[in-house]
């Protein structure tokens, strides 16, 4: 028989049994889908420290959280999670730490930090930094995670690791927002760059706490000065800022006439007495024109020209007494001056001569005293020094020099290098009319006159004058300068007209209101038709003739009037117009007669005249007596038609016209 249940049970239990695997292989997968979704999320996020595990749909939340919020905002992402379930927060906080410390420490070969950071990325973000700013060297990491980080703390670490970075070993220490900084410099150069940027604006909130630079050790302990006669720089080592800050004020008082260049570097490692042989030093080089002294450890070496003859005696006798005790003088070149600009100068002041600057030997000394005491006469002083440097052709321009002084009453020629400047005042008006035209006629070659200033000879008194006839103006006498001459030749021309002759010469000694005086004597002349118009000193005179009474009483009221303030009226003898005869007209009508009497300005009138009677006075015969006179009054003419027409309504009469 048959036994149908004993063949179903087996199957149906297989069944089961496949069902029960494949669910169990389903939620393997679910979990793993819902781990990797939930990681990905929090890591997009910034928030990797959270680890999830899954039970089904059930997660299980752990880490140690940066910050309270952050915490908060895990558990919230990993709850929104697709299909999660429950979500079960083991997390926990970092701890707080205040103050906030991190502390970066570099030696050979090795780089250290240790300290607080706020989460992981910022851990590896620093790693990566050092990785990069010390590729040769072996980066130690001791750093745990907490909270309490300043704003900002990621750039207050990298602010560190460049300092770090420019240091041959050194610590930087952070604490909250303010730093400590301690090493030394790899070299001079980067010792000063890293002071600048330390001393500069800082990364916003982070503040300088105790800061201690050591300056690398330089040996041998180098220092030296050179001054090229116009500027003088520093070269070498001093052990501090401030200290080569010093040496440059006392290069400054030393030698104050010349630049002071500052290349010092920082350096540790100064000998003792360092700074007195630096001080040695400037002030042997004070009284050189140029020269270098250096210094090596505790050995000085000194070159270079003195000034003059009396500069080589004091600086070979200072290097020689006054050398600080400990330090020894290696090296000693010192030679005589070569001047540079080489400069001479001849002065004449009434009987006295006087010589000085330099020449390049006692014969062209005698050349020069031989010739000024022939050209120029009188007591001849000798301050000339003997010096090498003389520009070639020296001996002809000084005799070139001399000459030029035989046109002045006073004065002096400088010569520096090849460049003269002659300054004085002439010796007469006439010498000062071509002086400065030919104040380089003959020069030696190689030389110029850069500057002149040569004064006109003094007069006294002081006189000038302008006269004019037939419309020739002559203007003459003495003028302070060309400004001058050149204000009263065009006041001349707009005041006065004509043709102008300009014979003013300049000399000095004009009373100040000059111009004025001349400008009121120009306006004088312009009324006369002849005559002249002069002044002496502040005294006026006048003479001369008006073509008409207004311009006579016009003169005549101008020197009765204000005068320019200190001028004065000498001599006036200006001449009235001569007596004018009166300008008559007249036309009588008689029986058969019109005559026509007097004056007329010219023929075209007269003959218009003579036409317009034939038309009044028709039958009538027309006599003419007129004559041809210029000067006729305004409205002569209208006044004459007017007595026409009066007289055609006579039988007969007479009409007259005066003036």
């Amino acid at each position: 028989m048959f036994h149908w249940k004993k063949c179903i049970w087996p199957g149906i239990l297989s069944i089961a049994l496949l069902t029960v695997l494949a669910l169990w292989a389903k939620a393997d997968l679910i979990e793993e889908d819902l781990t990797a979704k939930a990681g990905k999320t929090l890591t997009e996020s910034g928030n990797d420290w959270a680890k999830v595990v899954l039970d089904g749909r059930d997660a299980l939340l752990t880490g140690e959280a940066p910050s309270e919020e952050q915490q908060a905002t895990a558990t919230k992402m990993v709850e929104n999670a697709y299909q999660v379930r429950v979500v079960a927060n083991e997390t926990t906080l970092a701890p707080l730490e205040s103050p906030y410390k991190l502390e970066i420490s570099r030696t050979d070969g090795t780089v250290s930090i240790k300290g607080f950071v706020p989460n992981s990325a910022v851990r590896a973000a620093i790693g990566e930094e050092l990785k990069q700013a010390f590729p040769q060297q072996t980066i130690d990491e001791k750093l745990s995670n907490a909270r309490g980080a300043p704003d900002k703390f990621t750039d207050f670490v990298r602010f560190g690791i460049r300092q770090l970075n420019s240091l041959k070993t050194g610590k930087y220490s952070l604490s909250d927002g303010t730093f400590d900084l301690e090493g030394e410099a790899g070299d001079s150069a980067t010792y000063e760059a890293l002071l600048a940027e330390l001393s500069g604006s800082l990364p916003a909130g982070l503040t300088s706490g105790n800061v201690n630079i050591t300056a690398p050790v330089a040996t041998p302990y180098t220092w030296s000065v050179a001054n090229n006669g116009s500027s003088l720089t520093l070269y070498g080592y001093a052990p501090s800022r401030e200290t080569a800050d010093r040496m440059v004020a006392s290069a400054k008082a030393a030698l104050p006439s010349v630049d002071v260049e500052n290349r010092l570097r920082v350096a540790s490692g100064t000998p003792e007495g360092f700074e007195k042989a630096t001080e040695f030093s400037l002030n042997a080089l004070a009284d050189m024109a140029s020269g270098e002294v250096m210094i090596s450890d505790k050995k000085i070496s000194i070159s270079g020209l003195a000034k003059n003859s009396a500069s080589y005696l004091n600086v070979s006798r200072y290097v020689g007494d006054s050398v600080p005790e400990g330090w020894v003088v290696a090296k000693s070149d010192i030679r005589p001056a070569t001047i540079s600009p080489y400069t001479w100068n001849i002065t004449l002041e009434g009987n006295q001569t006087e010589i000085s600057g330099y020449v390049p030997n006692n014969e062209t000394r005698e050349s020069i005293l031989g010739a000024a005491r022939t050209k120029l006469g009188g007591d001849v002083k000798d301050d000339m020094q003997i010096a090498l440097g003389a520009p070639d052709g020296f001996g002809d321009v000084t005799g070139f020099a001399i000459d030029r002084l035989t046109g002045l009453s006073a004065g002096s020629v400088s010569l520096s290098n090849n460049a003269l400047e002659v300054v004085g005042t002439a010796a007469s008006v006439d010498v000062y009319q071509g002086y400065t035209a030919g104040l380089s006629e003959n020069i030696p070659a190689g030389f110029a006159v850069e500057k002149s200033d040569i004064q006109p000879a003094s007069i006294k008194p002081y006189t000038w004058q302008a006269e004019i006839a037939d419309q020739n103006l002559v203007l003459a006498g003495h003028v302070p300068n060309e400004e001058a001459r050149e204000a009263i030749v065009t006041s001349a021309g707009q005041m006065v007209g004509g043709t102008i002759t300009d014979n003013m010469k300049i000399a000095a000694g004009a009373p100040s209101d000059f111009q004025a005086y001349a400008g009121f004597s120009l306006k004088q002349l312009s009324q006369l038709s002849t005559g002249k118009v002069s002044l002496s000193a502040a005294a006026m005179t006048v003479e001369g003739d008006t073509a008409d009474t207004g311009k006579f009483d016009a003169v005549q009221a101008a020197l009765n009037g204000a005068l320019p303030s200190g001028l004065s009226v000498a001599t006036r003898s200006v001449n009235p117009p001569p007596e004018v005869p009166d300008y008559k007209w007249s036309v009588e009508r008689k029986t058969g007669e019109i005559v026509l009497r007097g004056d007329m300005p010219d023929v075209a009138a007269r003959d218009r005249l003579l036409t317009r009677s034939k038309v009044l006075f028709g039958g009538s015969t027309i006599v003419n007596e007129m004559g041809i006179r210029e000067d006729a009054p305004a409205g002569l003419i209208s006044n004459i038609d007017r007595s026409l027409s009066l007289l055609g309504s006579l039988k007969e009469g007479r009409v007259s016209i005066t003036n």
